[in-house]
């Protein structure tokens, strides 16, 4: 997993739109991350993601965004997820981060391509096109929401409207604490069924974690125990027992909740005896295990609070 190292130096604000100034006449932003820095003039002007947190945020910032590459049947309904407002931007579609249309990218021009999470390899040959900024801090996978939007803020001229937008959803999750006290300190699971065994979060850089930790919750020490230092880790069905936290986020990857019923010890867990549980999809899954300035409050209203309220 992979966190955010970021440093901007953005010396004036630059206007958005037609506008803007030349490149050579724009001060140049410095964002440090995984694989070394990444320099270029302020407010570029055509701007192409690889990662949702990142189009979000760009949305919210009311920033325009030349082309989308998305991963195919993880992206949401016709390429945008439930959480994301309706947005004018080219949407290239891929199997995965690796199968990546080189030359399409190339024949969009990007001043700027916001990558999130990618191997260096491939960072490498998207750098050669245009300035990248890959996860920027090397503890975590992915970025936090925060550093996300915070970074999008600097790098186009609009920090006060992305501390706005930092404070708003802080006060937020403030208020899902205040709704949900006997959630405090209470520990929680997260994880994907495969069909024949678990894989678990097993560790609090976990983007996932690290959200639900912001709401008071405890990765569960027994995902840990099994993680052994790991972030992720995988178990039998045979030790469904190690998810038996306060509060359990299960993906099935073949199925919905009915798959579940047919696991041995499934039914027989605090949790789901007492509903304090939560079922994802392919879609859904993204709102905690990718989150966003838009993602993390869908969350909390359509996946967190039914189950939190099983809590006290």
């Amino acid at each position: 997993m992979i966190v955010v190292a970021v440093v901007a130096l953005l010396a004036s604000a630059c206007g958005q739109g037609a506008g803007a100034a030349p490149a050579e006449e724009r001060p140049e932003v410095t964002i440090e991350h995984t694989f070394g820095t990444s320099t270029f003039p302020a407010n570029p002007q055509r701007v192409v993601t690889f990662s949702a947190p990142w189009t979000d945020a760009l949305i919210a910032l009311d920033v325009p965004i030349t082309a989308e590459f998305i991963t195919r049947n993880y992206s949401g309904d016709n390429g945008a997820f439930p959480w994301t407002p309706p947005h004018e931007s080219e949407k290239v579609v891929g199997a995965d981060n690796a199968d990546i249309d080189y030359e399409k990218l190339a024949a969009l021009q990007p001043e700027l391509i916001l990558a999130g999470y990618q191997t260096e390899e491939t960072y490498d040959r998207l750098s050669a096109i245009a300035p990248t900024i890959p996860v920027m801090d090397s503890s975590a996978v992915l970025d936090s929401w925060q550093d996300v939007t915070a970074t999008a803020g600097k790098i186009f001229g609009k920090q006060a409207e992305a501390d706005a937008l930092i404070t708003d959803l802080a006060t937020k999750i403030e208020k899902f604490k205040a709704d949900f006290p006997a959630g405090q300190g209470k520990t929680f699971s997260y994880g994907q069924f495969t069909g024949d065994q678990f894989g678990l979060v097993a560790a609090d850089t976990d983007p996932a974690a690290r959200v639900l930790a912001e709401l008071g919750l405890t990765l569960d020490p027994k995902s840990k125990k099994e993680g052994k230092g790991s972030a992720r880790v995988l178990v039998s069905l045979e030790k469904v027992e190690v998810l038996d936290a306060d509060l359990v986020i299960m993906w099935p990857l073949t199925g919905g909740e009915e798959v579940l019923k047919d696991v041995v010890g499934w039914a027989d867990l605090a949790a789901v005896r007492r509903g304090s549980y939560v079922i994802v999809d392919d879609t859904t899954a993204s709102a905690l295990a990718s989150p966003s300035i838009y993602s993390v409050p869908w969350a909390l209203e359509h996946q967190l609070r039914p189950a939190a309220a099983e809590l006290g």
